[in-house]
This record gives structure tokens, C-alpha cells and sequence, in this order.
């Protein structure tokens, strides 16, 4: 069979029992039908590992941490507003 889009031989591989035709030259990959549904499928047997919670929980309270220890709760801005104002 030959590459659609440079018309060089394809090559077969068969990798875990799915039959993969690719190009050496434009290094493009075919399927043959059923071939991308199990690859699908594999995929979805495949488990995730756990996510873990513990650094997502520890980066939320290092970044509020941070929010507080800048934040301007004083009214020192209110005061010299009203200072200002007043003359």
C-alpha cells in the first residue's frame, strides 16, 4: 500500500495486537478499520493513578497565606482620604 500523501511503500508494525501502517518518509500513520477503536479501548482500560489532594490542599493555603500577609485591612487609606477632603 502506498502513503496518500507522498505515495512512498508504507510500512506495517504491529504494536500490542494493533496493525499500524506508517510512512518512513513523511513518518504519517494509518489505520486499518477497528484499528483506532482499540486503541480506544485500551486507553480507557487504562487507570490513572490518584491524583494527590494533599499538594493541591498545600498550594491553596501557601497562596492564601500569601493573600493575607499582603492584604491592607488598615484604614490609614480611608483616614487620609477623609483628611484631604476635609481641607
Amino acid at each position: 500500500m502506498k502513503c496518500p500523501t507522498c505515495n512512498v511503500d508504507l510500512v506495517m508494525s504491529e504494536r500490542s495486537g494493533i496493525e499500524i501502517d506508517y510512512c518512513p518518509q513523511c513518518r504519517g500513520v494509518w489505520l486499518d478499520r477497528g484499528e483506532l477503536d482499540k486503541i480506544i479501548e485500551r486507553v480507557a482500560q487504562v487507570t490513572m493513578p490518584p491524583v494527590d489532594t494533599g499538594f493541591a490542599k498545600r498550594m491553596i493555603s501557601r497562596i492564601r497565606k500569601e493573600e493575607r500577609r499582603y492584604q491592607d485591612n488598615d484604614d490609614d487609606d480611608y483616614l487620609q482620604a477623609q483628611e484631604k477632603s476635609s481641607t
